[in-house]
């Protein structure tokens, strides 16, 4: 490639040129080089090892000690799609969803199904076929999603807030000054991530860059910390020079997450036994079982009773014995914590928990494993025939696994469901089950208490501004009063002022005798006139029409 420069043709380039020519070449060859290794997944640098050797340990770790810590050490898409899980299990993101759910169940309840189906698919065009629309169908209802988004997040902010302003369900801090140096901040900046500074100072990405911004403190910018994972030592801006005194004391005020109410210590969890020969002896247990005994089968294979309802078990014929037990030793728990189980004669009514007066709702349900529905021959023809009508897109069959679900229809960010997974029986989870009753009673009453402030500070926020609006317009109408009082006074001294000067005038005694008479009674009608109107001559009225209640 050297040997081809031709400096002929290059008018005689000179050395610089060539060493140009040289370093294009090189590049030219080195990002082929590149591009075939990236095809590679081994030497894919964003790709995690197995083997990885620690510079301060000086050992080499082995593939059976990867753990999660690891691979957020190793992986940048490991570490994204934590944080992706961890913002979808905020609770502040989850209540503002759940409100939103409500809100659209109001005013459009066809399109919350079109809700789940956005949250439960991977793409638009899934959650879209899962219906079975078409694409502008589709996209109408997403932009009257939108609207109503845009509604809904006018309408929040009357919903109640806290006393700081914050959600109620974010959790309570603790704050402590620290003082640092503008220099050390700098340096801390430059070496820590901005989003483990700020979880380390109790404040979020935006809120730590514009503390760094309002003090004149350069922050890395995109592909920095990349870069120095690469093992690359990219250049950072030197700390600009500020008017300020000296040593710059910047204080930051710590906030320390305390334990939420949520939590409990797992010494405290009482421990509900659940014995696979435990005979049934609650009488609403037993109810329960005699409703589902000769049951008939429903979808997916869950018991419906044949008379009356039992909404509190969705289980199939095989897991439910041991649902039956689950819920005697559960009741018998509940019981002894002074909490009553309702449930009533009625045929519609649903079983309740009643604790500390509030009802709350109970479901023991199987879970069901989703798979991808393959249509039959019949329904190939059905669709083919009507085209307005698509199988159903998945199939739900029984796992065997059971969850216990709490209902009650306030937001709040208590804990209400608890699953059983291969590694974790449901029978080990039920004292958590017991104290999440407590929990979520508790934080429907804080719920309601803070409702109930705010519904008391609204209410004298309105009577402070109708009493405002009445004194403006009290004194808005004394106000006309006195003008018009002041305009009349001044209209009769004009009328006074036009008497003395038609009397006084040279002119009068040039009249013809009837003329003069005529004239002393224009100049009394006038004097009489500017009586009428003179509020000095009537102060009685005055202070009527000034004292007057509107």
């Amino acid at each position: 490639m050297i040997q081809c420069f031709d400096p002929v043709r290059h008018f005689g380039a000179a050395a610089g040129r060539f060493h140009n020519f040289i370093n294009l070449c090189l590049a030219n060859r080195l990002n082929t080089i590149l591009a075939r290794q990236r095809l590679n997944p081994l030497c894919n640098p964003r790709n995690v090892s197995l083997a990885h050797f620690h510079e301060n340990e000086g050992a080499q770790e082995s593939a059976g000690e990867v753990d999660e810590a690891y691979l957020l050490r190793h992986s940048r898409a490991f570490a994204g799609e934590c944080r992706r899980r961890a913002r979808t299990e905020d609770l502040v993101l989850k209540l503002y969803v759940r409100e939103f759910e409500q809100f659209v169940q109001q005013i459009k309840p066809r399109l919350v199904a079109v809700m789940h189906a956005i949250q439960r698919s991977g793409t638009l065009r899934d959650a879209g076929n899962t219906f079975g629309m078409d694409n502008g169908e589709f996209r109408r209802c997403r932009q009257e999603l939108s609207l109503l988004k845009n509604r809904f997040l006018e309408e929040r902010k009357f919903f109640p807030r806290t006393r700081e302003g914050s959600s109620p369900l974010e959790m309570p801090v603790q704050p402590a000054t620290k003082v640092f140096l503008r220099e050390e901040l700098y340096e801390r900046v430059w070496k820590t991530p901005m989003h483990r500074l700020a979880k380390e100072f109790g404040y979020s990405d935006v809120g730590l860059a514009k503390l760094c911004e309002k003090h004149n403190i350069p922050r890395p910018g995109l592909g920095y910390w990349r870069r120095v994972e690469l093992g690359q030592k990219p250049e950072r801006p030197p700390l600009p020079v500020v008017e300020e005194p000296n040593p710059y004391r910047i204080e930051i005020a710590i906030r320390e997450r305390l334990l939420s109410d949520g939590k409990t210590d797992p010494r405290d969890v009482p421990a509900v036994p659940v014995s696979s020969d435990r005979v049934i002896s609650h009488p609403l247990v037993v109810r329960s079982e005699r409703l589902l005994r000769n049951a008939k089968k429903g979808e997916n294979e869950i018991l419906v009773p044949r008379k009356g309802m039992a909404s509190h078990l969705h289980v199939t014929e095989v897991t439910l014995p041991r649902a039956l037990r689950i819920l005697d030793a559960m009741f018998a728990a509940l019981e002894e914590r002074k909490m009553q189980i309702v449930w009533a004669n009625e045929e519609n009514a649903s079983l309740r928990v009643v604790c500390e007066a509030e009802n709350i709702g109970l479901a023991l349900e199987e879970i069901l494993d989703r798979k991808a529905h393959r249509p039959t021959e019949v329904e190939a023809a059905r669709h083919k025939r009507e085209y307005w009508w698509s199988p159903p897109k998945w199939d739900y069959e029984p796992t065997g696994l059971l969850r216990i679900c709490l209902l009650n229809g306030e937001t709040t960010g208590a804990r209400r469901t608890w699953s059983e997974r291969k590694e974790r029986s449901l029978e080990s989870q039920l004292g958590a089950v017991v104290l999440g009753i407590g929990t979520l009673v508790e934080s429907i009453k804080k719920v309601e208490a803070e409702r109930q402030r705010w519904r008391d500070e609204w209410a004298a926020k309105e009577r402070r501004q109708q009493t405002e609006r009445q004194e403006r317009e009290e004194f808005t109408r004394k106000a006309e009063v006195i003008r018009k009082a002041a305009q009349a006074l001044h209209e009769s001294q004009l009328v006074r002022k036009l008497a003395v000067c038609l009397g006084n005038s040279p002119h009068l005694h040039k009249l013809p005798f009837e003329s003069f008479q005529q004239m002393q009674g224009i100049l009394e009608w006038c004097s009489e006139y500017a009586d009428r109107i003179d509020p000095t001559c009537h102060p009685d009225v005055l202070v009527g029409d000034f004292c007057k209640k509107s």
